[in-house]
């Protein structure tokens, strides 16, 4: 079945459950293997533009963020912080957007609260720099370390496709939709059996 999300501009949706179908749950929420979706954008100014679309901060929850400079000189890196709703993350003790230097051929690496300053969040990140080539990574996880989820950034796309998805007693498949466009988008997801066919 299609499932149609309406988007407001730099909005992001995660962990909802969104649909029942002859049985079927298709389930947006905390897995054993985390999936994203991206909508597509482009900022004009900056060469490099990294996504973290999954970004979390609590008492017992964290996000790392990594990025790789692999180039011969120093560069500059801004990181923006949006809530699910797109606005730009702010409050007491907070500090967003934030500038960091990388030294050619180095790596920033830190926590969500270290970058921003924030105790509490959930949302997701914008990375850019005028310099080409950078990368990205992040990791989510819990205090005690017992559970790691991570990916690397990638950029925007019209269209991704999760090559599996599954849900039991042990696994659940999250699908996190960011917009990350300055204008609201509309993202419609189909869910496919084993054999191909897409589930009514």
């Amino acid at each position: 079945t299609g499932l149609t999300y309406r988007s407001p501009m730099r909005d992001s949706v995660a962990g909802r459950r969104v649909t029942r179908n002859l049985g079927t749950d298709v389930v947006l929420k905390r897995a054993l293997g985390l999936l994203l979706l991206l909508g597509a954008a482009q900022l004009s100014q900056a060469q490099t533009v990294l996504h973290f679309p999954r970004t979390i901060a609590g008492s017992n929850v964290f996000t790392g963020l990594a990025v790789g400079n692999p180039t011969t000189t120093e560069v500059s890196v801004t990181f923006t912080a949006f809530q699910p709703d797109g606005t730009t993350l702010s409050g007491e003790g907070v500090q967003n957007p934030v500038t960091v230097k990388i030294p050619a051929g180095g790596q920033m690496a830190r926590v969500f609260n270290e970058v921003f300053g924030a105790r509490e969040f959930n949302g997701w990140v914008q990375a850019t720099s005028s310099t080409r080539g950078l990368t990205g990574f992040f990791i989510n996880g819990n205090g005690a370390l017992t559970d790691l989820d991570g990916a690397g950034a990638v950029e925007a796309t019209a269209e991704f496709v999760l090559p599996f998805a599954s849900e039991d007693t042990a696994t659940k498949t999250e699908v996190t939709i960011v917009n990350v466009n300055a204008e609201p988008a509309t993202a419609v997801v189909t869910l496919y059996g084993a054999n191909g066919q897409s589930i009514a």
